[in-house]
């Protein structure tokens, strides 16, 4: 019996298991749906200012990333006074976040989405969807990127600079 006859199964094993880990390490993000809202609930509420803090979405695992492309952002529906009301917001998280995603929120009194994030507490769950948007980024899509923003509108602006740089 030859050498490799004698390790066969052991490379057979090996290749098993690499390509395993190859297709679940690649594998396509399950936690967002585009089309159908799901809940995931507060784990964390960072106060920055006053009207404005960082709210910690915990993901249904501990090893899930958003899945969130570069260019997209987030709906967040929820029921108020009998009609369902979304808004859109960029995570200022990243894919290499695993088991959450934040969202940069400033509260405003007469907003509708904004304060509702302003009176959630731990545990309570939020509906979101996603990805959305029209805008993708694909690699050397652009020699140059110019980018102007201020207060929340900063968040889509991190999500492109955590790429490049």
């Amino acid at each position: 019996m030859s050498t490799v006859q004698g390790f066969l199964p052991y490379i057979i094993s090996a290749a098993i298991a690499a390509g395993t880990v190859y297709f679940f390490a690649n594998k396509k993000s399950d936690v967002l749906d585009a089309k159908v809202y799901k809940k995931f609930k507060l784990a964390e509420k960072i106060v920055i200012s006053h009207n404005t803090a960082i709210y910690r979405f915990a993901l249904p695992r501990k090893d899930a990333v958003l899945g969130l492309p570069i260019g997209q952002h987030v709906s967040v529906m929820a029921e108020i006074n009998g009609k369902q009301i979304s808004r859109s917001y960029t995570p200022t998280s990243s894919n290499d976040d695993r088991g959450h995603f934040d969202l940069l929120v400033k509260s405003y009194p007469s907003g509708n989405i904004s304060r509702l994030f302003s009176e959630l507490k731990i545990g309570d769950e939020l509906s979101v969807r996603g990805p959305k948007g029209n805008f993708i980024y694909t690699p050397n899509m652009c020699r140059a990127i110019g980018m102007i923003a201020g207060g929340t509108g900063i968040t889509p602006m991190l999500q492109v600079k955590r790429f490049f740089f």
